[in-house]
């Protein structure tokens, strides 16, 4: 193989992964809306606090509608957790303190509708439960990975392009992996392109963790361009002066 072919195989190479920028995106400025006031727990001389309760006022603060069946709010609001007296939660933290809590005792959120009147749904999970065509999913862009640590407890997807890795090999690391028990879904859609769909939470992760692996799969790549160039170089005196003889 000629030089002039392997270098410009490493310029295109090196074309293939460009390091990950996250925007700035959080609570404040993301596509659910933020909560506006601090929450302050008072536990009293209560043990416990209503699961219910802590739905309720990220949800009135942020002025979204909720929507449940009956059997979820029943379940609901037989929940409970125990926080050691009395806090206050940061407005934008709310979220994420709710979500986790719902996590924890086997709920999870989807966005319903995202219109004038913004609806949210509350799911109860089924263990190892398959993520249907029923359900909503809320899109996020590779570069908001940073968001969902705001929402772990949502529905989302985002689709990843991972050129140095391919997506079948991509989707067979996501196979049957789940997260609170809800599997993650990881769809083919394109020769290196995924998308990946799941809780927050667990999306967040794989997908730093694909990335993580295409880009170290480029390097590895790169590395071995390089060695390939190398070796030419040093045979190239030899084959010139074969050359030159002949």
């Amino acid at each position: 193989m000629k030089l002039a072919h392997l270098v410009s195989i490493a310029l295109l190479a090196s074309c293939q992964a460009v390091s990950q920028s996250f925007r700035a995106m959080n609570a404040s400025n993301g596509p659910i809306p933020p909560v506006t006031e601090d929450l302050t727990i008072s536990m009293g001389d209560l043990e416990l606090y209503s699961l219910t309760a802590l739905l309720s006022n990220a949800v009135e603060s942020s002025d979204l509608q909720v929507f449940m069946d009956s059997n979820v709010r029943s379940r609901l609001s037989q929940s409970h957790i125990g926080f050691r007296g009395d806090f206050t939660v940061p407005a934008d933290e709310v979220w994420t303190v709710t979500e986790l809590a719902l996590l924890e005792k086997g709920f999870f959120l989807s966005t319903l509708y995202m219109g004038e009147t913004e609806v949210i749904t509350v799911h109860r999970t089924i263990r190892n439960q398959m993520l249907g065509s029923d359900f909503e999913f809320l899109e996020v862009d590779v570069e908001d990975l940073d968001y969902l640590a705001v929402h772990p407890g949502f529905l989302v997807s985002v689709r990843l392009e991972l050129p140095n890795t391919g997506a079948h090999t991509a989707q067979g690391q996501v196979r049957g992996r789940a997260f609170h028990g809800v599997e993650m879904r990881c769809t083919v859609v394109g020769d290196n392109a995924v998308l990946l769909e799941g809780l927050g939470i667990g999306v967040e992760k794989i997908a730093r963790e694909l990335l993580e692996t295409d880009e170290s799969n480029w390097r590895q790549l790169v590395r071995q361009l390089r060695v390939m160039e190398e070796r030419a170089v040093v045979r190239q005196p030899a084959n010139s002066k074969g050359a030159t003889a002949g």
